[in-house]
């Protein structure tokens, strides 16, 4: 059967790492704006759920469920040493996984919790 299902797979959960000491800056401005590069996510005016999209899609090409509880807008501007040895992630082209969990938390208040839960996936079996 193809569609959409609910498929237990690996998940990271976008958490904050201490609800009682935010670092996150608010957003002053309604300039939308985002650069992404290696080694670095800058968001402007957006909100978390944004932030777990640019993770999930532009770094670690693996799911990430926004679980901070956050609705506010916020300026992400996260930076990461991509010249150290990777350690987490081998794969050209993949950030250092453990630098970018570590920017995560000293920068953002902010960490990547690994679990494994269903999530809704497109599931082709045949292909004909």
């Amino acid at each position: 059967m193809n569609g959409v299902q609910a498929v237990e797979t690996n998940v990271l959960l976008l958490m904050l790492q201490n609800p009682n000491a935010i670092k996150l800056k608010p957003s002053t401005s309604a300039d939308a704006s985002s650069q992404v590069s290696l080694g670095q996510i800058y968001i402007a005016d957006d909100d978390t759920d944004r932030l777990a999209r640019e993770l999930e899609i532009n770094q670690l090409r693996s799911p990430v469920i926004n679980k901070t509880g956050l609705t506010n807008h916020y300026v992400f501007n996260l930076k990461w040493d991509v010249s150290v040895e990777k350690v987490g992630n081998q794969f050209d082209h993949y950030p250092n996984l453990e630098e970018l969990k570590q920017a995560l938390a000293d920068q953002l208040g902010l960490e990547l919790v690994p679990t494994n839960m269903p999530i809704e996936m497109l599931v082709v079996e045949k292909v004909k």
